[in-house]
């Protein structure tokens, strides 16, 4: 049995007991709430801006350098936009993050840096090209002809003058006063070069090398090996200078000059029955006065 039906006045409320309707009402409300009427609802309205950036990614994405047409929102509350990119419509817009500003590479910096490169790239080529073209042995410094022909271009009677001329100089010791009468002359002309190269030789300047070099090759490839030898010679390569004289020898086998200066490189080198025959070889050769 229930223990409350033995108390007197179980079960009934008094009026010193009895809460007020409105007091009830309010803790019933507390206990379970309903949801108001739809009609008794308050509207509120979210501007049009807001409701965009309720929409917009997730404001941590990764720290970097995004990018955004115009018109379309930041993908982030700390995202920092170019100042000025709005105004290019069309264009894209470029825009970091606080985590990444220090990263910073707008698009047109790229395509600078990129161009620049390419830029580079195209001037280390040429410039291979350029070397490779013209060797430091001076070949392509001058129109070459066939050395198998054996023959040179025929010289006008003022160039042979000319030449003469500063032959004679050099003949009396004017070294400088020669090489000022084959500077008027073109250097296309390998008689000229190898004047000039022979008078430079003389005068112990290093311009000969790349003018004896650029007659291999032409017909007057026997003289240029002769003047590349004679200045390994002088230079103390002995093995060098015997390499040139040798190959000089080949093109030309009548000339003493090349014949005798072989057979002190000969000598240089303590090769005595070889320099004995170049020097025998040369004095035979050698047109009697």
């Amino acid at each position: 049995m229930d223990p409350r039906r033995l108390r007197p006045g179980a079960g009934r409320r008094t009026a010193q007991n009895r809460r007020p309707a409105g007091r009830r009402r309010a803790e019933r409300h507390l206990r379970d709430p309903q949801p108001a009427h739809p009609s008794r609802r308050r509207r509120i309205e979210v501007p049009a801006d807001a409701q965009a950036t309720d929409r917009r990614p997730t404001p941590y994405p990764p720290a970097g350098v995004h990018f955004q047409t115009v018109g379309q929102n930041v993908g982030g509350d700390d995202g920092v936009s170019v100042p000025g990119s709005a105004d290019r419509a069309g264009r894209p817009r470029v825009y970091c993050h606080k985590s990444g500003a220090g990263q910073l590479a707008p698009l047109y910096i790229r395509l600078i840096q990129g161009r620049q490169r390419l830029m580079k790239a195209a001037i280390a080529v040429l410039g291979f090209l350029m070397l490779g073209g013209c060797a430091s042995d001076g070949r392509m410094l001058w129109p070459q002809t066939s050395a198998q022909s054996g023959q040179c271009p025929k010289l006008t009677s003022d160039q042979e003058f000319s030449l003469n001329l500063a032959q004679n100089m050099a003949d009396e010791g004017r070294l400088h006063a020669s090489l000022a009468n084959l500077e008027g002359m073109p250097d296309s002309l390998g008689e000229v070069r190898l004047r000039k190269a022979r008078v430079l030789r003389l005068l112990g300047s290093h311009e000969a090398e790349p003018l004896y070099r650029s007659l291999l090759g032409t017909c007057r490839a026997a003289e240029g090996e002769h003047g590349l030898g004679q200045l390994a010679a002088a230079r103390g390569d002995n093995t060098l200078a015997q390499q040139h004289l040798l190959t000089a020898s080949k093109l030309e086998p009548t000339d003493e000059k090349i014949r005798n200066d072989l057979g002190v490189v000969y000598l240089n080198q303590l090769k005595l029955e070889q320099a004995r025959f170049q020097f025998l070889t040369a004095m035979e050769l050698k047109p009697s006065d």
